[in-house]
Parts: structure tokens; sequence; C-alpha cells
């Protein structure tokens, strides 16, 4: 056997010769080194997170667009702060009842709160139209297609046209004029609607024009039983409140029916001036024949 020394290597991985490329087979390159995640820039001190707003529970009111200002109290501040000619707008968030001391808060002012109670039904009450001196809570909300008015007594009135009865759930005057904001579809719009209070019989209170996205605005003062009729115009004979110290249409010296018509002009005289023009060529003919008779011959 030859024994050979074999030199000690030098510190470091010794360099691997280049291995030939073989013909048709590509160089293929390394993989490159994973890219270092980008550093995450540090919060300043001092700066907070933002404020996430958190809707209130359901029965707790709140001002339309702000859900941090909620409940009554945080309600009746900002009414207190506003001032006259303002219009505050309340999301009944499910509930329908106002306690007695917001409406205190408006009283004598010209600060008007609207109250949305959902479904298309608005209240809005101005502190100048408070009269009562005491009010008590008001429950606002409105049942519809209720059937506590007499059949036979909506005839009299609708003639075949259109209505829905309304129930409002407070009991008795409210103490002001409270405005009711109800959508009657859009289908009605340019028409009128009609407003009956029902107490054995059906009086008219007041009408609007439908607008044209269904609205109609109707005025209240008291809470009970109501008819809405769908007219094509607005109310001018019967059952309104204006014409109540007018001569009635069906009176014998308007009707168009009693009266008669000149071939020759196209006038039209009522029967009693007819016959009092009558009367007056007799006596005046018969005044003319007996001064006729006494003139001598």
């Amino acid at each position: 056997m030859k024994t050979e020394t074999i030199p000690p290597l030098e510190s470091g991985e010794p360099d691997r010769p280049n291995l030939p490329v073989r013909p048709g087979i590509p160089n293929i390159p390394s993989e490159p080194d994973e890219p270092n995640e980008p550093d995450i820039p540090s919060k300043p001190d001092g700066t907070a997170e933002p404020d996430i707003p958190i809707f209130p529970d359901y029965d707790v009111p709140f001002l339309k667009d702000d859900y941090g200002k909620n409940g009554w109290d945080a309600i009746k501040t900002e009414v207190e702060n506003s001032d006259e000619g303002s219009t505050i707008t309340v999301d009944m968030n499910g509930t329908t009842t106002v306690p007695k001391d917001v409406f205190a808060v408006i009283k004598g002012k010209d600060i008007t709160i609207v109250f949305e109670i959902g479904n298309g039904i608005l209240w809005s009450v101005n502190g100048k139209s408070i009269t009562a001196e005491t009010i008590s809570d008001i429950d606002f909300s409105v049942n519809a297609d209720t059937e506590n008015i007499p059949l036979e007594i909506i005839n009299n009135v609708t003639k075949e046209r259109r209505f829905i009865q309304i129930s409002l759930s407070h009991s008795g005057e409210f103490g002001f004029t409270a405005v009711l904001s109800i959508n009657l579809g859009k289908d009605n719009a340019g028409l009128y609607a009609v407003l009956y209070y029902y107490n054995d019989d059906l009086e008219y209170i007041c009408e609007s024009e439908i607008s044209s996205d269904g609205i109609a605005e109707l005025t209240f003062t008291h809470a009970s039983d109501y008819l809405i009729v769908i007219d094509e115009k607005p109310v001018d004979g019967d059952n309104h409140p204006d014409n109540s110290d007018k001569t009635p249409p069906s009176d014998s010296f308007n009707d168009s029916a009693s009266k008669e018509e000149n071939p020759k002009t196209g006038e039209t005289r009522a029967p009693w001036k007819i016959m009092f023009y009558c009367s007056l060529v007799t006596v005046v003919g018969s005044i003319f024949l007996k001064n006729r008779k006494r003139k001598p011959e």
C-alpha cells in the first residue's frame, strides 16, 4: 500500500468548480431571498382611536342622525339650547309616547319638534301652539284601517270615494295643535285628503293636498276616531265650517234647476222675479183701465 499525506484545507468552503452547461438545458436561477416585512409605524404618543358610535337600544329615542344624543334628557338639553325658529327631529326608535316635560321645554317658544314614529307617520308640534296649563304624556301611535265608524255614516260622506279610518291611541285633548304627516301613497298625489272627526256623526276638520311623494299634512287638537276621504277637489260644500253661515246651495234662489232661460238673451231668471214682474204689469194695467173709464167722452 502507498500512503499519501493530504494537506489541511483552508478555512471556508472550497470553491466549487463551474459545471459545464449541458446543451438544451437552461440555467435555473436560485430562489431570491424573501423580502422583509415592512415596519409598522408606531402610533404617536397621546393619539386615541376614534369613537365608534353605538346605536341606542330599541325604545330609546335619539336625535336624528346623531346616535350619541339619545334619551329624553339629551333631547331636552338640545331643545333648551336651540334658537327660536329651530326644528328638531327625533327618531322615536320604536317608542310612541312623549313625556309631558318635553312639551314644557318648548311651551311658548317658536321651536318645532318632529317626532318620527315610523311607517310614514310623523307628528310636528310647535311650542307656540301649546295652550294647556298642564299636559300629560302623549301617545302618538296611529292605528290605521280601524272599523270604529259605522259604514252607513261613512257612506253618507264618501259617496263611493276612497277612504281610510284611523284611530289615535291618546285619549282626549292634546293641549296643543299637532300636525300629522301621513303617507297615503304616490298614486294619490295631486288629490286631497279630507279629515273628518267621528262623534256620533262625521264633522269636517281640515284638508290637505297630497304631495308628489304621497304625503298629506292634517291638523289635530285631540285624539279620537277619524275618517280620511280621498277627494279630487277641495271640500267647498256641506260639512265645511266656513260655509255654515252662507245660503245653502240647494236654496231655490240659487238653484239652477229652478231658473228659466230667456230664449232671446240666454239669461236666466228665477221664477219669483217673473211672478213679480207679471204682478207689477197687472197692477199698472188695472190702474190704467180705471183712469180710462173715468175720462169723459
